[in-house]
């Protein structure tokens, strides 16, 4: 049971570490990709100025973190928080060439990239915004459907610390040697506690020999002689042991290979009498 349970913790931390490390190269793949990190279809950002600040329920401070997911922009409706690739604006105001989020204030052709979402911050006043006053269509971030990343699905501020901390240096090395340092420290414990039930058992194994062979305990001189021989055939036993173990895994190996060597014979006497 108590072995089981080793196995069982020592798996939760080995998956953790894995988990960890691959939601990293996933993140960092899909970045370098589409200019934004995600994991399973979702995207993790926060937000870094205040042009999204309001009393909406998903108006977002700054420093929250929000989660997005990409639909068929088809399906995106107005009045819906998008992420998008800040490329075109309208003439009064100038694109950032940034990753954005902004509300959809509506939808319709600009140009010749078809229909388009026309967006603007929540926070009107906002320097951050593409211009300051009220939205009347001559502000407004004009996003066509290929730059469109993803729409708003959560957001908090506990979410924006913990992204903002994963961009840390001290992140990932600290996540992922805290595991490691938990499994070491546990299979060290493990071996201490396996080395002293064997010394345990061979301690008892001793003492019963002695019992048997009629030596007296009150007798040290006999009795540590006594003791010193039956270590030494406990551990030339050992020795034996691992020598056969050692020499059928030799045999083993041996077999195996001669086992393929005939395979590959037998495959190209196969081959050749398949040309003739």
């Amino acid at each position: 049971m108590r072995k089981w349970i080793d196995n069982l913790i020592t798996g939760i931390l080995g998956g953790f570490i894995v988990i960890l490390l691959g939601c990293e190269i996933t993140m960092m793949v899909t970045e370098k990709k589409s200019g934004i990190p995600s994991v399973l279809g979702y995207s993790f950002l926060y937000v870094q100025t205040d042009s999204m600040v309001g009393t909406k329920s998903d108006s977002l401070n700054v420093g929250e973190g929000i989660v997005i997911k990409h639909y068929d922009p088809t399906t995106v409706k107005v009045g819906t928080v998008i992420t998008f690739y800040d490329e075109y604006t309208t003439p009064t105001a100038t694109a950032t060439k940034l990753i954005v989020t902004h509300r959809v204030m509506e939808i319709k052709p600009y140009k010749d990239y078809g229909d388009c979402f026309y967006c603007f911050g929540d926070n009107s006043e906002s320097s951050s915004n593409v211009g300051k006053g009220v939205y009347d269509g001559t502000l407004a971030n004009i996003v066509p459907f290929t730059n469109y990343k993803g729409s708003l699905v959560n957001h908090s501020m506990g979410l924006g610390n913990f992204i903002k901390s994963t961009k840390q240096t001290w992140f990932m090395p600290v996540t992922v040697f805290i595991p490691l340092a938990l499994i070491a420290t546990w299979e060290g414990i493990d071996i201490f506690r396996e080395g002293r039930k064997a010394e345990k058992e061979e301690q008892k194994e001793i003492e019963d020999a002695m019992i048997a062979a009629g030596v007296d305990p009150k007798d040290e001189a006999t009795r540590l002689l006594y003791e010193e021989k039956f270590r030494y055939k406990i551990e030339l036993k050992h020795e034996i042991e691992d020598a056969k173990a050692a020499e059928k895994a030799r045999f083993e190996k041996e077999l195996a290979a001669e086992k393929q060597k005939e395979k590959e014979r037998l495959r190209k006497e196969m081959a050749k009498g398949g040309k003739e």
